[in-house]
């Protein structure tokens, strides 16, 4: 997760003080039916004036599932309690 737009994203939605929470998106399916795994997490990678990182504050959920139909159905179901526990600043 080395993309600067991913870096930039997560920093601008810290700066302006948006909630934030991350959902690691692995175990779909590509077109030749290989699935792949979790990548870092693109929070570590946005370090605070404090020297801590984003991911010292934001939670990341990493969805259950054999395959991409339960991956996406493992999403659909906790969506709205994994939203509950996403970081807000004040």
């Amino acid at each position: 997760m080395t993309r600067p737009w991913v870096r930039y994203e997560i920093a601008k939605a810290w700066n302006d003080r948006r909630p934030l929470l991350g959902i690691s998106i692995h175990g779909l399916a590509n077109r030749n039916g290989n699935t792949d795994t979790p990548g870092k997490n693109p929070f570590a990678l946005v370090t605070l004036p404090n020297g801590r990182t984003v991911a010292d504050y934001v939670p990341l959920f990493s969805p259950s599932g054999s395959h991409s139909q339960a991956v996406y159905a493992n999403v659909k179901a906790n969506l709205t309690t994994w939203m509950k526990k996403g970081y807000k600043r004040a």
